[in-house]
């Protein structure tokens, strides 16, 4: 388990049974308020079931939440992040500096694009 803190949340990194798939949760103290799955791809992350609840919200877990997958990302060399995000939550992605890279899914019944996040190749 790794920690990452970040301006009072605390991201942990959990590493589950698969050895492609961890999970990122946020907390605040001991209340978690945020969570996303992780998928690693050689050098690409796809990111999976974003989530924040109840106190998290409105506070940018969301952000932080993103900001510890930026760092982890980092370090494993990944050169970029990938998520596929529904038509609603689009705007605030961009936000991270997320681009819509022009594919369109229908994930449970509902639009959703394929973003992506370049990062810098700290390899160079």
């Amino acid at each position: 388990m790794a920690r990452i803190k970040q301006g009072g949340i605390q991201n942990l990194l959990f590493l589950p049974i698969d050895a492609t798939t961890d999970y990122l949760l946020a907390s605040i103290g001991d209340q978690r308020v945020g969570a996303v799955r992780l998928h690693w791809k050689g050098a690409v992350v796809e990111l999976e079931k974003n989530s924040v609840i109840g106190t998290g919200r409105g506070i940018r877990v969301l952000r932080k939440l993103f900001e510890g997958v930026k760092t982890e990302a980092t370090a494993r060399g990944c050169l970029e992040i990938r998520a596929f995000v529904r038509e609603k939550h689009v705007r605030p992605w961009r936000r991270f500096g997320v681009i819509n890279i022009g594919m369109e899914d229908d994930r449970d019944g509902a639009p959703a694009f394929l973003m992506q996040y370049r990062l810098t190749d700290s390899r160079r």
